[in-house]
C-alpha cells in the first residue's frame, strides 16, 4: 500500500481488459470461421444437391416420356382385340364397338369410347366392367403372343364376382385353345405356356379340368391342404 500507484493499477486494468477483449475475438473468430466453414459446407452440399435434382428431374422427363410412348403403343396394339374380346366373353351387351384414345383434345387421358363416341365405362355395371377388365388383360396377352422375349405365365384370380356378366364358357374355351396354341403340334405358338387360375366354384373347375384333358393339356390341382405346413407364417 506505500507503493501503490495509480497509474499502475490502471495499466494492469487495461492489460487485463484487453487480454479479455482479445480472448473474447479469438472465440467469436473462431466461431465466426466455424460458422463459414459450416456454411460453406452446406452450400457445396445443396449445390450438389441441386445437380443430383436437375438430373432427376432430367432422368423423369425421359421416363415419363418413354411410358407415355408404351402405354400408347400398349392401348394402340390392345385396342383392336378389346371390343371383338369384350362381345365374346360379356353375355349381353349393347355396345356396337370400343374405340380407345389417348391424348384427345390435346390432353394426356385415356378415353374408352363407344361407336358414337360416348364414354362407357360409367354406364358398365360392376359384372361388365370386370369383364371389360378381363377383356383388356387377355388383349394384352394376344399383344404379347409373338414377343420373343416374353414371359407367357399369367395369373387370373376368382372371376366368380362377374359369373352374371360372362360366358364362362367362351372363357374357358379361350385358356384351351390359347395355351394349346390351337395346334398342338406347334406348342410353341402358345399365347399362354403356363396359367394359374383360382377359383372358389368346383363347377368351374370340374369344367375347366374336362376341358384341358380334353386338349391333352396337363392339368394340376392346387388345394388348401398342400399350405398346411405354411400354417405358422
Amino acid at each position: 500500500m506505500e507503493s501503490f500507484d495509480d497509474n499502475l493499477l490502471n495499466s494492469k486494468v487495461s492489460s487485463v481488459n484487453s487480454h479479455i477483449q482479445n480472448s473474447n475475438y479469438n472465440d467469436s473468430s473462431k466461431k465466426f470461421d466455424d460458422a463459414r466453414k459450416h456454411y460453406e459446407k452446406e452450400q457445396r452440399e445443396k449445390e450438389a444437391l441441386d445437380r443430383l435434382r436437375a438430373n432427376a428431374k432430367k432422368q423423369l422427363k425421359i421416363i415419363e416420356d418413354e411410358l407415355k410412348k408404351v402405354k400408347k403403343k400398349e392401348y394402340e396394339d390392345v385396342g383392336p382385340y378389346l371390343f371383338e374380346l369384350f362381345r365374346k366373353l360379356s353375355r349381353a351387351t349393347n355396345i356396337s364397338d370400343i374405340k380407345i384414345d389417348i391424348g384427345r383434345g390435346g390432353k394426356e387421358l385415356l378415353n374408352i369410347t363407344d361407336e358414337n363416341g360416348t364414354h362407357i365405362l360409367n354406364r358398365l355395371s360392376d359384372g361388365q366392367l370386370s369383364v371389360f377388365m378381363l377383356s383388356y388383360f387377355i388383349g394384352n396377352i394376344f399383344r404379347r403372343r409373338n414377343v420373343a422375349d416374353g414371359i407367357k405365365v399369367y395369373f387370373i384370380d376368382d372371376i366368380t364376382s362377374c359369373m352374371d356378366d360372362i360366358n364362362m364358357l367362351a372363357f374357358l374355351d379361350f385358356i384351351k385353345y390359347q395355351i394349346s396354341g390351337n395346334d398342338l403340334k406347334a406348342p410353341d405358338n402358345a399365347a399362354i405356356s403356363q396359367l394359374f387360375f383360382s377359383t372358389c366354384d368346383d363347377r368351374i373347375q370340374s369344367l375347366l379340368k374336362y376341358k384341358l384333358n380334353a386338349r391333352g393339356i396337363e392339368y394340376t390341382q392346387i388345394d388348401g391342404t398342400k399350405f398346411s405346413s405354411y400354417n405358422k407364417f
